[in-house]
């Protein structure tokens, strides 16, 4: 999985702008947000005619599986399901927090493909 990390692990930096309301907001000017690279294949990244590959089991393109999860059940209650877009938080414009504590980390069961109510679980 792309979430595997490459060895030796290679921390690569993402600068941030100057005065970035949310990572910058002294206007200091030297922020930067840590990148952790993924495992790649060793057979690939020696020359400008073999670009190195990443190892990506689960998700391609940009591997959003960190935040997002690679399970459409999970990934279901963040979305809108209009236009395309994602729930997001009103005041900040970020992705929604987990407030309903969804385990992103488990898989959903194969055969629903949604989220189930908790209260299924308890008899009144």
């Amino acid at each position: 999985m792309a979430s595997e990390n490459g060895c030796p692990i290679e921390f690569h930096r993402i600068d941030v702008d100057k005065c970035d309301p949310v990572f910058d907001k002294e206007c200091q000017g030297n922020k930067y947000i840590p990148f952790l690279r993924a495992d790649y294949d060793r057979q690939t990244g020696r020359s400008p005619n073999s670009p190195r590959e990443q190892i990506n089991k689960v998700t391609s393109w940009i591997d959003g599986s960190f935040v997002y999860s690679s399970s459409e059940a999970w990934a279901n209650t963040m979305r809108t399901f209009k236009n395309g877009s994602l729930l997001m938080e009103q005041i900040r414009q970020f992705p929604v927090r987990n407030t309903m504590r969804a385990p992103l980390f488990n898989h959903a069961v194969p055969h629903v493909m949604r989220m189930l109510s908790p209260e299924r679980l308890y008899r009144k």
